[in-house]
């Protein structure tokens, strides 16, 4: 019985561990996104880049076999929905500095 609730407390604690290890890469890959918008100066629709240009592509199935996950394309995609990063009509990318200063986000400028 003692082993059971050991064991049953170690999975928790290993899942409690990968949960905090997630949310800190994502963490990460939100102020790599906000660096990565301002480094690129698309703050604006005029200047808005395409995700290639910006380099925040979805891995393929090969990298994801054999490398870490990369946050950013999440982070991007998070960031889209809150709307701090916005989307022209030819999928266009640029980070709303209106936005990004009414969130928490912009203590990572």
């Amino acid at each position: 019985m003692q082993q059971t609730v050991l064991f049953i407390l170690f999975v928790i604690f290993i899942l409690g561990i990968g949960i905090l290890l997630s949310r800190l890469l994502m963490v990460r890959a939100i102020k790599e996104i906000i660096r990565i918008f301002f480094n690129s100066g698309a703050l604006d629709a005029q200047n808005a880049k395409t995700r290639e240009e910006l380099g925040i592509v979805p891995q393929s199935f090969l990298e994801r076999m054999y490398r870490i996950r990369d946050y950013k394309p999440y982070a991007l995609q998070t960031m889209l929905n809150a709307g701090i990063i916005r989307e022209t009509s030819d999928a266009r990318y640029y980070l709303s500095e209106e936005k990004l200063s009414a969130t928490a986000l912009n203590k990572y400028r």
